[in-house]
């Protein structure tokens, strides 16, 4: 290698836009479904846990809060 090539360089840091604040705050609002449901469950008595609807919104609730926090992290990641 001749030393008149100069190196190669690396490339600028990607700057975070708009895009990915918005994708985050949206990302939060999904997580609230999520926290209500968790709060919930810990107010609940052991009646409650064998009404199958209330179950099957419980895991709804926990779904949405999961797409929330996979948002958050590619708004993280972006």
């Amino acid at each position: 290698m001749s030393q008149n090539q100069p190196l190669p360089q690396s490339p600028p840091p990607r700057r975070r836009g708009w895009g990915a604040i918005i994708v985050g705050f949206i990302g939060v609002i999904l997580l609230l479904p999520g926290l209500c449901a968790l709060g919930f469950m810990a107010s609940s008595s052991v009646d409650d846990l064998t009404n199958g609807g209330l179950i099957v919104l419980w895991c709804i609730c926990f779904a949405i809060a999961f797409a929330g926090g996979v948002l958050i992290w590619n708004a993280v990641k972006w």
